[in-house]
């Protein structure tokens, strides 16, 4: 699964994007680096915490 968060140029609102990637094996799929994505780690799992907090309420 490939999560995307926030609004990108043209998008007005700000949301949780989810995309669920069938695979097989020797597919030749390649994730991108998680280092070299522009939201720092740290800022990512601040918000994964917020995430699993308000869905614990539920």
């Amino acid at each position: 699964m490939v999560l995307q968060n926030d609004n990108i140029p043209g998008q007005t609102l700000s949301h949780l994007h989810v995309h669920a990637i069938p695979r097989s094996p020797d597919d030749g799929f390649i994730l991108a680096d998680p280092a070299k994505l522009e939201i720092p780690f740290g800022v990512r799992a601040q918000q994964a915490a917020q995430i699993r907090e308000v869905l614990a309420r539920r």
